[in-house]
C-alpha cells in the first residue's frame, strides 16, 4: 500500500523519508497506542506528508545533467 504512485512522493529522496517515516509511525503507534494495526494509520499519516516532502525535496524538471568528461562550452 505504500508504493502507491498517487500518493508516493515524487523523488528517491522522498521515497526514503516516506519509508523512513511510515516505519517510525508505525513504531510509535505500537509501543504507546492502544492500537495493534499501526500500519494502516502509519500510511494514511504519511500520504497526508507525502505534499509536504514533494515541496521539501523538488525535482528540477527540464534540467539535463552534463554528460561526464565533456565541459559545458559554446561550440567552436
Amino acid at each position: 500500500m505504500t508504493t502507491d504512485y498517487v500518493t508516493a512522493p515524487i523523488t528517491a529522496a522522498g521515497k526514503i523519508i516516506f519509508g523512513l517515516g511510515a516505519g517510525l509511525v508505525i513504531v510509535l503507534i505500537r509501543q504507546w497506542g492502544n492500537y495493534p494495526e499501526g500500519v494502516c494509520y502509519s500510511i494514511l499519516i504519511m500520504n497526508a506528508v507525502t505534499p509536504f516532502l514533494n515541496k521539501l525535496v523538488q525535482k528540477k524538471y527540464g534540467y539535463v545533467k552534463a554528460p561526464k568528461g565533456k565541459k559545458s562550452g559554446g561550440a567552436k
